[in-house]
């Protein structure tokens, strides 16, 4: 990709929040992170974007260029330098929402599960809940037959 003009900086990373997520004139799709970063100690008191998480608590070489918009004033996007951002984002992104979308769907089916444990017990025998199973170990031992 080439260089954009602009400024290359270090900044320290305090915050990256994801803001947005579209899709360009070629129909990839992009997100859009705001970010809150400090030079030295000293807060930025500007609107930071990035089309890049960045990785908070880290000093991260950046190449920072204005950016005008009708609709949202006056802002500066940073464009990591060298290995200093995270993961592209995008595509870490969307592995991340699948993942959590197939643990959801796991958790879901083991409530199902459970539920049904739970009623199934429900109508078990005598001697055969786990409650009845500690009376018997207490009463005979934990190492009984059983």
């Amino acid at each position: 990709m080439a260089e954009r003009a602009g400024r290359k900086m270090k900044l320290t990373i305090t915050e990256c929040r994801h803001v947005y997520t579209g899709v360009n004139k070629k129909g990839d799709s992009y997100d859009i992170f705001e970010i809150e970063a400090s030079k030295a100690g000293e807060r930025i008191n500007e609107k930071l974007r990035s089309f890049d998480a960045l990785t908070v608590g880290v000093e991260t070489e950046v190449n920072v260029v204005p950016f005008e918009s009708e609709k949202h004033g006056k802002s500066f996007t940073l464009y990591p330098i060298g290995a200093s951002k995270a993961r592209s984002t995008s595509e870490g992104l969307n592995e991340l929402r699948a993942e959590v979308a197939e643990l959801g769907e796991r958790v879901r089916l083991l409530f199902a599960r459970v539920d049904g444990l739970q009623q199934m017990l429900k109508g078990a025998p005598a001697g055969t809940t786990p409650a009845a199973n500690a009376a018997l170990d207490e009463k005979f031992g934990e190492d009984a037959p059983w």
